[in-house]
């Protein structure tokens, strides 16, 4: 009539671990419940009845352990409140293990003391420390430590230099982890010495140094042009086995950059891609600027493709860059799609040292309606146009022999008030060399304007016979004395000593050679 559902009981075994010889007890654990009858001729709202009282009991024992036990998301920052304040708080008063174990007001201090090194608070870190001595605690060599690694971490070298200088204030000794932080510090405030005496010492008492000490090295070596000693110091990183990161890479290729070692640039590319790092904005500028800085053209500008495909932005300095590269190896149409690009970007707009850098590889093809309109746009951004500018019109015109242009060229330069430099006279005088004898006086005219003294020796080539000429080599003397560099002096030389053969005046030509 009637079937029974009921639930079993089981016995649970309970054993005594102290020792096998006890007398094992069997106890039973019976779990009691409400035992539901059902039967198939009573209605259904009366079975539903007895379910809804069985069900009821166990939302009644679930709801009392639920009141004993709440479980918390620990990642939620829902629960940060009011109670957990006041625990925060107290983990912010918590500290270095900077303190002797074995002193009691020592073990106190620790037990709410934190760790500013998480922060970064150097501040923080030094009210302790002054809390410290309050309260008698003798900070040791762990304290210091701690301090001086908060400080670089924090890009305070300055204040790790002069906590390390306080260490004998305490009669603290300093171990080795504390000198490798040194090396660091030192590095990064300029001393130099200091922290490659540091280094040499920690190779021979096999010091543990981090990848941030090997770049700080890296670095030293790099601005004071020592290249060798950065790759010295990179084997040695490796050799030791640690793994250089992307700002260590970083680094060694502003060195290279430094001193142009195309080689050495692929190498190092090829290794952080075989690396498996993920180079980012930092590590594409830094190779652009050393294949750029070497002249490797299509490296170049596979890096600087490679940073539009990824989406990344480049600045007026990394476009103006390429650029000057450009103009070096004579990359012409290269140049034109930078500067359209350069255009379109929103970080990289043109300045003047761009349209300086077009005119300039406009006017070495002999492109002059390029090189012109370049002007004209650069005057209507805004810019004024400067000598350079005007020179490398100048060199354009000269080499379209367009002599007329010339002439108005460096009338425009002194109209707008402009002092011609080196590199203009330079121009000029090599115009003296492409023109017919009969417009030397128009070219001759305008080098006296640019600088009185070279006009006289220029009119001196061409008007005095090929004689020793006393007043000739001192007034080519003077003038030579007075050029600002080697390179200038040099192309001073060779221009008046092309002139001269131009002219056939070997004389002459013999005198200023012996001034190179």
């Amino acid at each position: 009539m009637a079937s029974t559902c009921g639930f079993c009981s089981s016995s649970s075994i309970s054993f005594s671990r102290r020792s096998l010889n006890h007398r094992i007890v069997f106890q039973s654990a019976t779990h009691h419940f409400r035992s539901t009858q059902i039967s198939l001729q009573e209605p259904v709202s009366e079975v539903t009845n007895n379910l809804e009282f069985y069900n009821s009991n166990l939302s009644q024992l679930a709801n009392e352990k639920r009141k004993k036990y709440i479980w918390v998301n620990p990642k939620s920052s829902k629960y940060l409140k009011d109670s957990n304040l006041s625990q925060l708080e107290n983990e912010k008063r918590k500290s270095y293990i900077w303190v002797n174990p074995k002193s009691p007001k020592a073990s106190q201090f620790r037990r709410k003391s934190y760790d500013p090194r998480k922060r970064k608070d150097v501040d923080d870190a030094e009210q302790l420390f002054d809390e410290m001595l309050q309260r008698g605690v003798t900070p040791d060599n762990t304290t210091f430590q701690m301090i001086i690694e908060c400080a670089l971490m924090s890009h305070l070298p300055s204040k790790a230099v002069a906590w390390f200088e306080r260490m004998p204030e305490f009669r603290i000794q300093p171990d080795d982890a504390t000198y490798a932080l040194m090396i660091d510090a030192y590095g990064r405030v300029g001393d130099v010495k200091m922290a490659l005496q540091l280094y040499d010492r920690s190779k021979i008492e096999k010091w543990q140094l981090s990848t941030n000490i090997f770049t700080t090295l890296i670095r030293i070596h790099g601005t004071t042009g020592n290249f060798d000693g950065c790759l010295t110091v990179f084997e040695e990183m490796r050799a030791v086995g640690i793994k250089p990161d992307l700002i260590c890479y970083n680094t060694m290729l502003d060195a290279i950059y430094r001193a142009k070692l195309p080689s050495e640039i692929k190498s190092i590319h090829q290794e952080i891609l075989n690396s498996g790092l993920s180079p980012a904005f930092a590590t594409y500028a830094s190779l652009l600027r050393a294949y750029c800085k070497s002249c490797c053209g299509d490296e170049a500008m596979n890096v600087y493709n490679e940073m539009l495909a990824k989406g990344m932005e480049l600045n007026t300095l990394l476009y103006n860059t390429l650029l000057r590269m450009c103009v070096d190896i004579g990359f012409v149409d290269e140049a034109a799609s930078i500067f359209e690009e350069m255009k379109r970007s929103r970080y990289g707009q043109p300045n003047s040292r761009t349209f300086s850098s077009l005119i300039t590889i406009f006017s070495s093809c002999g492109q002059v309606s390029e090189a012109e309109d370049t002007l004209e746009e650069m005057l209507e951004a805004g810019f004024k146009r400067d000598v350079y500018v005007l020179t490398d019109l100048l060199q354009c015109y000269r080499k379209s022999n367009r002599i007329d242009d010339v002439v108005r060229t460096l009338d425009r330069i002194t109209e707008v008030d402009i002092t011609p430099n080196e590199r203009s006279c330079i121009c000029l005088l090599k115009v003296m060399t492409e023109v017919p004898r009969e417009e030397m006086g128009r070219v001759t005219r305008c080098i006296e304007r640019a600088n009185p003294k070279l006009g006289n020796v220029v009119k001196r080539v061409v008007e005095s016979p090929d004689v020793e000429d006393e007043i000739f080599k001192n007034e080519v003397s003077e003038v030579v004395s007075q050029v600002g560099d080697d390179d200038s002096r040099r192309a001073y030389c060779k221009c008046l000593i092309d002139l001269c053969v131009y002219l056939r005046k070997p004389e002459k030509a013999r005198y200023v050679e012996t001034l190179l």
